[in-house]
């Protein structure tokens, strides 16, 4: 998988702060922006999407549930339909069950038929379905990541049904990519522990320096090295 998509929407929102659309994001840094080392950032997988649903999201879960329901996925069977499309719109599982209350997602299981989709026309239809969902996010580098989960979800998926048939992949390039995201959220998470311990002494000194009660302090008067004046010379 490339990272060029997420690398260069990034880039482009540093270069253009005033030019943000779509909901406030926040950042995996909090106070980091996009800055220059951006690139090196992924948000966490782990992280599950809230909020509205576009129509493009409608369209394009119709065209999931018809494919999934129709067994044409490279999934698993007796996969719930639930869990499938949480993960592959890393949504959370209250975001789905509000907006399909009478879908029943949790009753109906994956049966594989072909594993494919077979009709080419559909297929292309399934593809432009999921391009528009894509396109209606519009923040960029939020789009740029919702594509590049997908891309990862079906990859893994198509990658784990080859393996339970027994069919040979080459996936060194796969596991190359994969382990370079690893290192992008690890490295995502680690600036925003930085971030938070910077925040909590900066806050801390601050409370420090109004707090008059007697106890530790920094005594501002002799912040350039020099020792403090001994009291027995002020006698």
């Amino acid at each position: 998988m490339s990272f060029h998509e997420i690398d260069e929407a990034r880039r482009q929102v540093a270069a253009n702060p005033g030019k943000k659309k779509g909901r406030k994001r926040k950042e995996s840094s909090k106070g980091g922006g996009c800055g220059a080392d951006s690139d090196e950032k992924l948000s966490d997988p782990t992280e599950r999407r809230t909020g509205r649903w576009t129509p493009e999201e409608v369209s394009y879960v119709d065209v999931i549930t018809s494919k999934f329901t129709s067994g044409e996925f490279p999934v698993e069977n007796k996969v719930k339909l639930n869990e499938f499309l949480g993960s592959i719109l890393k949504s959370k599982q209250s975001r789905l069950t509000k907006k399909m209350k009478n879908a029943s997602l949790s009753q109906k299981a994956f049966v594989r038929t072909s594993g494919y989709i077979t009709n080419i026309q559909e297929a292309r239809d399934f593809a432009a379905a999921e391009e528009k969902f894509f396109q209606a996010i519009q923040n960029p580098v939020e789009r740029a990541e919702m594509k590049f989960h997908v891309q990862k979800e079906w990859r893994e998926l198509f990658s784990s049904c080859c393996v339970n048939l027994g069919q040979t992949l080459d996936a060194e390039a796969w596991l190359n990519s994969v382990e370079e995201m690893d290192r992008r959220v690890s490295h995502s998470r680690d600036q925003a522990r930085s971030a938070r311990r910077r925040l909590m002494m900066s806050n801390a000194l601050t409370l420090d320096g109004r707090n008059t009660a007697a106890g530790v302090y920094i005594d501002r008067l002799h912040t350039s090295g020099e020792p403090p004046m001994d009291t027995d010379d002020l006698v």
